[in-house]
């Protein structure tokens, strides 16, 4: 993913405060969504995988 382990702890960490915050005070919780890419031109092991992860941006 490109992203670095404590970073995915303190965005995982942030949201289950949020999460617990909004459970115990009652608060909405809104969710957007979000645009899935799968891969334009997969790897041979990926043939099978349906949302492939080894992707790259066009424009790279």
């Amino acid at each position: 993913m490109g992203v670095s382990r404590p970073t995915v702890t303190r965005m995982y960490e942030n949201a289950r405060h949020k999460v617990a915050d909004a459970l115990v005070n009652g608060k909405e919780i809104v969710m957007h969504p979000v645009d899935v890419v799968v891969c334009e031109a997969p790897r041979p092991e990926c043939v099978h995988v349906r949302n492939c992860c080894h992707r790259r941006k066009m424009t790279e």
